[in-house]
């Protein structure tokens, strides 16, 4: 009885050492995700402040239409018969 109790132990242990691998691993990934979010924040805030940058360089100019900008090329006439 005491050999099945020092094997049931081994696995025991074998499985709590996988588990703080799995853990440790894990906690590894979560840091490495954060870093590339802080990443992504970072650079989405410049493409931001270059975009405000040029969104204010943006002169609105009014453009009045004249008759001679107007040209129609084709007229075409559709009936659509009602029921």
């Amino acid at each position: 009885m005491g050999r099945s109790i020092s094997r049931g132990s081994g696995r025991t242990s074998t499985a709590n050492e996988r588990l703080d691998s799995a853990t440790n691993r894990a906690a590894a990934k979560r840091d490495a995700l954060g870093d590339l979010e802080d990443d992504f924040v970072a650079d989405l805030e410049a493409v931001k402040a270059e975009a405000d940058v040029a969104a204010a360089a943006i002169e609105i100019i009014q453009v009045p239409l004249e008759k001679t900008d107007v040209k129609v090329v084709d007229l075409a006439l559709v009936w659509v018969p009602r029921a």
